[in-house]
């Protein structure tokens, strides 16, 4: 399993929706968290991790993202796929930090240089899966103590008995943790 346990990810959407940082001098700010997915199923999920926080956008795949306050023109025609990945690769590109699964959106965002929090469930990063240019400290892996089966195999695709709760070890705290200190850094630069 590589996906992240929803009730842990409402937890850290919630903590992470309430958080502000500070830039330009001192001026405090509320993050803005895009949660990006696709598919029916995730899209509701997507919608209930949004909730009801005017700084959460659910993108969703169905609609283009705004790119540089603007909308891919489509006005004459409905959005193809090209229009929506461009312009989400366009919002990829814009982030200051990703929080991912082992998925591509992280390696898409590594790729533009932002720094990208992973979450590891049946694989583990020494499977050689990691984002580009990683920073080990932004590599949350399951309790391998308790789960020392893992990497169950190279994509994380063979379930393994006793294995279904591992990501719960990955702790909400830790990843917020991770996060202030990301941010702290910013402050600093």
């Amino acid at each position: 399993n590589k996906v992240y346990p929803f009730d842990l990810m409402q937890n850290l959407v919630e903590s992470l929706s309430k958080k502000t940082f500070m830039y330009d001098g001192g001026a405090y700010t509320k993050f803005t968290l895009f949660l990006i997915g696709h598919g029916d199923s995730e899209v509701k999920l997507l919608d209930q991790l949004k909730g009801k926080d005017e700084y959460t956008f659910n993108i969703d795949g169905t609609t283009p993202v705004p790119s540089r306050g603007e909308f891919v023109d489509n006005h004459d025609r409905e959005p193809n796929k090209n229009d929506i990945f461009r312009n989400e690769l366009e919002l990829i590109s814009n982030l200051n930090l990703m929080i991912s699964m082992d998925s591509a959106n992280g390696h898409l965002a590594a790729n533009y240089d932002v720094p990208v929090i992973t979450l590891w469930g049946h694989t583990h990063p020494y499977a050689g899966f990691t984002t580009f240019n990683y920073d080990s400290k932004n590599q949350f892996t399951v309790d391998r103590e308790k789960f020392p089966m893992i990497p169950t195999s190279i994509y994380g695709n063979k379930p393994t008995n006793g294995y279904d709760d591992a990501m719960r070890t990955i702790k909400v705290e830790e990843i917020v943790k991770r996060v202030d200190e990301i941010c702290e850094k910013w402050a600093e630069d």
